[in-house]
């Protein structure tokens, strides 16, 4: 049986996605996609989880400090945010289907 995975809401200056799986790391897997950040290109983004933004997409987990919070694309290919050295699901208490925005300013 195939099973349909939620795609991301296009919104004016942004998308507006959610989490749809969690490792055993507590990272916080979302449906926003790697192709779906390219339109946005040369903006500055902000990813918005609750009351948390994270600035800007880290292109690996080192280049945060321990005990922030950091967005990237992981091997999947998908927007995750993360806690360096921590688990971002217990210290959010997110849950699969809470929304996740990305802003774009220019």
């Amino acid at each position: 049986k195939r099973l349909t995975w939620p795609g991301p809401v296009k919104r004016e200056g942004g998308l507006l996605g959610e989490i749809v799986y969690v490792d055993r790391f507590g990272n916080l897997f979302t449906n926003i996609t790697e192709h779906d950040l390219s339109e946005f290109l040369g903006a500055r983004l902000t990813i918005q989880l609750g009351k948390i933004n994270i600035s800007g997409v880290n292109q690996n987990y080192a280049m945060s400090k321990k005990g922030d919070f950091l967005a990237l694309i992981n091997s999947w290919g998908l927007l995750e945010i993360a806690l360096y050295k921590d688990s971002a699901l217990n210290r959010t208490g997110a849950e699969i289907g809470q929304k996740v925005e990305v802003i774009a300013a220019s």
